[in-house]
């Protein structure tokens, strides 16, 4: 699955697809995100791939780090 833009709804659209596993316990999904390539758009993407989702996205930092597991998967 391909995510065009890691902003506030992107970033989110990763961290909902990623976790989900097929009745094997398989990624069900491989997820790819894509952002512009500006600084910003990079600042985003490392963000994404270190599993943190900060207000750079315009979200409330994620506390009990379910982002961050979703992210990882």
């Amino acid at each position: 699955m391909a995510v065009q833009g890691l902003g506030f709804v992107g970033a989110a659209m990763c961290s909902a697809v990623a976790p989900a596993r097929t009745t094997d316990g398989l990624p069900r999904y491989t997820v790819i995100g894509v952002d512009l390539p500006t600084p910003e758009g990079q600042l985003r993407t490392d963000a994404v791939n270190r599993g943190e989702l900060t207000d750079a996205f315009g979200c409330a930092d994620n506390q009990d780090g379910s982002h961050a597991t979703a992210l990882s998967a």
